[in-house]
């Protein structure tokens, strides 16, 4: 049920910091036998005002504004979310403490809760390559679990309540709120942060900087942050009727070529710029002509007589990246919210893991092609030569709007959480959603592992109950 006061008395089992995809699968689960409390700093839906609180200040690459992609009401980001979706990759999980056999249990009941069809990867005629589909969710989880959560009795869900502090030593002994226009402390038996992936730790940084006790202070907090880095990379001239079963593939290499280069997971798709030949092939038969120009030659030869014969193909690729302590979130010295908690810095680079995993992938790709003589692979000039940084970069390599890491899983000082999603040394004290990923997961959209790790916290939560 929707209550705009905390009932007084109310004494929640589970406590969920945030409303997005995190919280609701937990509430889903966990509201069949216990009293849930969801505390969402925003409204039903968004308003410009309250998104004020997630802006932040970005130094490293390029990058979008730090409210951009991030909705502060009920349902969170998903009000606003694409909707694809893609398990993630058994070489994916190689830095994880868990495996995909772990998740792949509840792949199903997360395909339900996203609305999402089971898809089958497929073999291409490619030595090192396969191909699957993106998985297409059409959920905006505040309107589809909108009903739920007012008709449950055991669901007390809080609008426009932010959470301003925890405060704890070894447990969470209360957390601080502002509820209908005051601040007020109450308890939790159990809390559960599912902010996002720069939010929770910024809930967790200010929470250390503002306790009187050792609270949380020996944690990485805010480390290890990762994107997924995507772009147009390179261009392709190819026979037309040869390449055209490609055009609406999504491909990656194989395991065995992943670890054989010892690269990062890539996603590679095609995009068609035939209907615009002048420009296109104009710019990737220069690029011919430079750098092997007897093929430029030819092709443009080829062209000349009819450029219908071939298709011109932009690349993208979307990539992972690996574990690094310097990209981070840190808290603003000088610029705060509304409520007089700093804002977000988000510190972060590209680097070059993502260049060489897509260099070696789009080498082994062109040899492929160039022997079945299916068309040339042209890659970028940044992409071979692989830089950290590229002037201008932001129209040819950006990120994805996916925020991960920095509550990072593992069972380490360079971590957060432990394998069940427990924060180090604090008995009561959970994370959930992408900010535990200790790395980036491969290039998988998130959405689906985070509801598959929802599903299975919720599990571990009534065993420990």
């Amino acid at each position: 049920m929707f209550v705009k006061e905390i009932p007084e008395n109310l004494e929640a089992d589970f406590t969920l910091i945030g409303s997005g995809p995190a919280s609701i699968t937990l509430a889903l689960k966990l509201s069949k036998k216990f009293k849930v409390l969801i505390l969402e700093a925003g409204d039903y839906d968004y308003k410009e005002d309250q998104n004020d609180f997630f802006s932040g200040q970005v130094i490293g690459d390029p990058y979008f504004k730090l409210e951009y992609a991030r909705i502060r009401a009920l349902g969170g980001s998903s009000q606003h979310w694409g909707g694809a979706c893609r398990p993630m990759d058994k070489i994916d999980f190689k830095n994880w403490l868990i495996t995909k056999n772990d998740l792949d249990p509840y792949l199903s009941e997360a395909s339900k809760i996203l609305n999402i069809k089971k898809s089958e990867d497929k073999l291409v005629d490619l030595k090192n390559f396969y191909s699957f589909d993106i998985l297409d969710s059409d959920v905006n989880f505040r309107y589809k679990y909108f009903d739920f959560i007012r008709d449950n009795k055991n669901i007390f869900c809080c609008l426009n309540t932010p959470l301003l502090t925890l405060e704890g030593k070894d447990e969470i002994e209360y957390l601080e709120v502002f509820n209908n226009s005051r601040k007020k402390k109450i308890k939790g038996k159990k809390v559960i942060l599912c902010a996002g992936g720069i939010e929770n730790s910024r809930i967790l940084l200010w929470s250390r900087e503002k306790s009187q006790n050792d609270f949380l202070k020996s944690l990485p907090l805010g480390q290890y942050w990762s994107e997924h880095p995507s772009g147009i990379v390179g261009h392709i001239i190819a026979d037309r009727k040869k390449f055209s079963r490609f055009l609406n593939l999504n491909i990656s290499p194989n395991a065995a070529f992943l670890e054989e280069k010892k690269i990062n997971n890539v996603r590679i798709n095609f995009l068609d710029y035939t209907n615009n030949p002048g420009i296109g092939y104009k710019y990737i038969i220069k690029d011919f002509l430079c750098v092997a120009p007897n093929l430029g030659k030819k092709l443009l030869e080829t062209f000349q007589k009819d450029y219908r014969l071939h298709c011109q193909v932009g690349v993208r690729a979307t990539g992972s990246q690996s574990a690094n302590k310097l990209n981070r979130i840190e808290l603003s010295k000088n610029e705060f919210d509304k409520n007089g908690i700093p804002k977000s810095v988000l510190f972060w680079k590209i680097y070059n893991d993502f260049h060489k995993s897509v260099f070696e992938s789009l080498k082994e790709l062109g040899a492929e092609l160039l022997k079945k003589d299916i068309g040339r692979v042209g890659i970028d000039r940044f992409i071979v030569d692989q830089e950290d940084f590229i002037p201008n970069l932001e129209d040819r390599v950006f990120g994805n709007y996916h925020h991960m890491g920095g509550t990072v899983m593992g069972k380490n000082q360079d971590s957060v959480v432990d394998q069940n999603l427990k924060v180090h040394g604090v008995k009561n004290l959970y994370v959930a959603g992408s900010s535990v990923f200790p790395d980036s997961g491969g290039w998988a959209n998130p959405t689906l592992t985070i509801v598959q790790l929802s599903l299975r916290l919720s599990d571990h939560l009534q065993i420990k109950v």
